[in-house]
């Protein structure tokens, strides 16, 4: 597949369907197949009147609108596209300049002017698209000079269009070099996946310069000969109008965003009933927010696995009265797990880190050191964790990186967030792992509670001691009134957990009811209990003679410490499931000692 493959699909689909809509406004205004292919290529030689090349890359800060998707399609077609969030702060911009070294930054009138300030700084050529005044409003016209023919071009790496930087777990990210290929692979792929023809019509929310909305919304639509709703900005209110008023048959969103919208459903009802389907992507999709959704949109949802390494790996399925597959189905790559030994299985039943391989995964990254230790025998490794189920499906199970390590065992912040949102009162949660000194790491978690609920740290780790091995039970659980999010609406964790490492001391925990009344030893196996229980969860206090021991903090290794120092005291044993399941209190504990003592003393 060469560079011109996306003109090549424009010019077949003027062809054969040139009054067809390829892209709308949510006020109405539409954009014919035809007319999108004549903007198209208008701009492409506008910029190759400027001196622009293939091999040059060119930084797009452009909006979520049509003047941006004209202009991205237009850059991808011409050179190496490299959108860029026009949020980002004065020293973001100018790290992403030093990280392209772009021939040019295009702008629009609305462009960040730290991102003019960042371009002048080092300077890189700047041009500015805006609207022909006279003519089509939609055609673009270029203010500023032509670059310089001596300029010095980045060599490109394996003829890429697009250029994207993750937002993984290292602060600079990767710089993931597609080709047309890939583009185009990927975005089949979801064609296929999701069934989408010339019927559909998708509401994108996502933003530009993100993978899924570029790809997996825009250029997957067009590749479906379908159209494409242009949401400038996400608004929970506006969304939800834009999908009654548009009949949008599909949409793809964040984890973050489907919650908000759900919020809002839940204050304004909405007619959903144009709706096939709806996507959750850019983050693993907790099954309880799944079964809210599916209820509130009256549709499947379908959670899909991506990457900007390669987008539409896999996908759960739209029901087509055969069981439902246990996770996603791959659906755009082959998806193997790397063994221990470095060896790649595919059999059901594998589980590790998982690698993928097909013809919508990059081969290799812009930087060569990143890329070191990435590859193996032809496979990407993707830094996830997951295992393949015997119906050949994948479940995704964590991240290398996140994996929290708890005294040597491993504890996956995706099951604790799970555990944590079913209890009721639990709108949003985030798990992540803290430096700790006798254990290595410790599990801390921050929630989010539904509005006019209400519950304390006390009652989410008893519930969490309900739904976890006790070593997976979080040592603090805080709740906060909102969790933030990157660009495209997803939580990174390593930003809490640097957030909480580099806080003086923990937020307070929020609390409901006043404390009750501390009940203290009675007797003198009560006192000694207490003492070991006091020794074992490393403090100096006793929280009651009530008090669970899981949730005071107790795990795996403190659980052995008390049970061990109890055979000690005592001479009597006490199981540990016994003390999980019922004795996980002094009172009952003493109790049961007590008993044990005056059997054998009768024996």
């Amino acid at each position: 597949m060469n560079r011109t493959q996306l003109l090549d699909l424009l010019a077949e689909r003027t062809a054969t369907m040139p009054q067809a809509p390829a892209l709308l406004t949510p006020e109405g205004q539409s954009l014919s197949y035809s007319r999108l292919d004549a903007l198209v290529r208008t701009t492409v030689a506008r910029l190759i009147d400027l001196g622009v090349t293939r091999q040059d890359r060119v930084v797009v800060c452009a909006p979520n609108d049509m003047d941006g998707v004209i202009l991205q399609l237009a850059v991808i077609s011409t050179a190496v596209c490299c959108p860029v969030n026009p949020l980002l702060a004065q020293d973001e911009f100018e790290h992403a300049l030093d990280l392209l070294q772009p021939s040019a930054v295009i702008t629009f009138g609305t462009s960040s002017a730290k991102l003019l300030r960042a371009a002048e700084r080092r300077q890189t050529a700047v041009i500015e698209a805006v609207p022909h005044l006279f003519g089509d409003p939609l055609e673009l016209l270029f203010q500023g000079g032509e670059l310089d023919p001596a300029r010095v071009v980045t060599q490109p790496v394996a003829d890429e269009s697009l250029l994207l930087r993750t937002s993984g777990t290292t602060s600079a990210g990767k710089l993931v070099p597609l080709a047309m290929s890939h583009l185009m692979a990927g975005a089949t792929a979801s064609v296929r996946a999701f069934g989408l023809d010339r019927a559909d019509r998708c509401l994108n929310v996502m933003p530009m310069f993100h993978i899924q909305g570029l790809v997996g919304s825009v250029v997957a639509s067009l590749v479906a000969g379908s159209s494409v709703v242009l949401l400038p900005a996400f608004d929970a209110k506006q969304t939800l109008r834009s999908l009654e008023d548009t009949r949008a048959t599909w949409f793809s969103a964040s984890p973050t965003i489907h919650r908000l919208l759900l919020d809002r459903l839940r204050e304004e009802p909405a007619d959903c009933t144009s709706l096939r389907f709806a996507r959750s992507g850019a983050a693993t999709l907790p099954s309880a927010l799944r079964e809210e959704l599916e209820v509130a949109y009256g549709v499947p949802i379908l959670e899909t696995y991506g990457m900007s390494e390669a987008h539409q790996i896999a996908s759960t399925l739209l029901p087509d009265g055969s069981p439902r597959a246990i996770g996603m189905v791959p659906t755009g790559s082959r998806v193997g797990v790397l063994d221990s030994d470095g060896t790649v299985r595919t059999e059901p039943g594998s589980s590790g880190e998982l690698v993928v391989s097909g013809s919508n995964v990059i081969e290799r990254y812009v930087n060569p050191e990143d890329g070191e230790a990435a590859f193996t025998g032809g496979w990407l490794r993707t830094g996830d964790l997951g295992r393949i189920a015997v119906d050949g499906s994948v479940q995704v199970t964590g991240r290398v990186k996140e994996m929290i390590n708890r005294g040597g065992e491993k504890v996956s912040p995706y099951e604790v967030e799970e555990a944590l949102l079913r209890h009721p009162a639990v709108r949003q949660a985030v798990a992540f792992g803290v430096p700790d000194e006798v254990f290595t790491e410790k599990v801390v978690a921050l929630v989010v509670l539904h509005e006019g609920r209400s519950a304390d740290e006390p009652v989410l780790r008893a519930h969490s001691v309900a739904q976890l091995a006790p070593f997976k039970v979080p040592a603090r659980i805080m709740v906060r009134e909102e969790l933030a999010v990157n660009a495209v609406g997803k939580l990174v964790r390593a930003d809490f957990a640097r957030e909480f490492t580099d806080a003086a001391e923990a937020p307070p925990a929020v609390t409901a009811t006043p404390a009750a009344r501390v009940a203290l030893p009675q007797t003198p196996v009560e006192a000694a209990m207490a003492g070991l229980w006091a020794y074992a969860l490393e403090r100096g206090t006793l929280g009651g003679l009530d008090e669970d021991f899981f949730t005071a903090g107790g795990e795996s290794v403190s659980a052995v410490t008390l049970l061990r120092g109890i055979k000690d005291t005592f001479g009597v044993e006490i199981s540990a499931a016994g003390l999980f399941d019922e004795l996980n209190t002094v009172e009952r504990l003493a109790d049961a000692v007590t008993r044990a003592i005056a059997e054998k003393e009768a024996s």
